[in-house]
């Protein structure tokens, strides 16, 4: 009897320890949500993982995929997919794991569709994630990783980057996107320390209009001057030294 006391306690222990608790955690602690938190708030700490656990079943062809999210706020680290059993046609869990970035409530959204359809979703997830301060709130736990932008300013131009379709996305290392005319990519390094720098960039041999040749070759010289970086109120901020070179808004 005293054994089979101790082992419910035990299983109880452990039940706790993967369910128990509210949907909120200090920085470090992993939050996991399933669909039955749909439509909820979810609250973080900055540099907190959180993890969306959802049913599905492939083999109709569906398939659980990110939709909407603020990339300057909460960033996609993985996802996968585990069947419950081997059975031929038999579904399983979809997983997502993001970690939160910077401070402020951001919506994440989920949907449930056949790639090739273009019918509405046949289930959506949505959640509000408010993301609080973690006492280092700082845009050091952040990574670039699997974030896009686009340029909003730049320093010493007369120019207006808003005319032109200059981008920067971060995924696998490396930053890519366009620059006024061409496309470009190539690899990146952004430390936790603030250090950044760009490798040799691939670029398309493209040409255009004069002003949009003239913003394109501005803004490799900020690129290539670049040497730290910083989020701050939602921005990317790109510096040389003291002078902010480059700022882009999340897209």
């Amino acid at each position: 009897m005293k054994s089979l006391l101790l082992v419910g306690a035990i299983c109880a222990g452990l039940a706790c320890v993967f369910g128990c608790g509210d949907s909120s955690a200090d920085s470090g602690d992993a939050v996991v949500v399933g669909q039955d938190r749909n439509g909820q708030t979810v609250e973080l700490a900055v540099g907190t993982p959180l993890a969306v656990e959802l049913a599905g079943n492939p083999t109709t062809g569906y398939a659980w995929s990110v939709a909407q999210i603020d990339s300057a706020r909460l960033r996609l680290v993985d996802s996968s997919y585990s069947a419950d059993s081997s059975a031929i046609g038999s579904g399983g869990t979809y997983v997502f794991r993001f970690e939160a970035l910077r401070t402020g409530t951001t919506p994440l959204g989920l949907v449930y569709r056949r790639s090739w359809e273009t019918t509405a979703a046949d289930q959506t997830f949505t959640l509000s994630v408010n993301i609080r301060g973690s006492g280092n709130d700082s845009p050091r736990a952040a990574t670039l990783e699997n974030t896009r932008w686009k340029l909003a300013a730049w320093s010493a131009s007369s120019l207006d980057p808003a005319g032109f379709d200059i981008t920067a996305d971060f995924a696998d290392g490396r930053i890519g996107g366009r620059s006024a005319v061409n496309s470009y990519g190539g690899d990146y390094a952004a430390m936790a320390d603030g250090g950044f720098s760009v490798g040799a960039l691939a670029m398309t041999e493209m040409a255009g209009e004069p002003a949009a040749m003239q913003a394109e070759s501005l803004f490799h010289a900020r690129l290539a001057q670049a040497n730290r970086w910083r989020i701050a109120n939602g921005q990317l901020v790109l510096s040389g030294g003291e002078q902010e070179l480059l700022i882009f808004d999340p897209r």
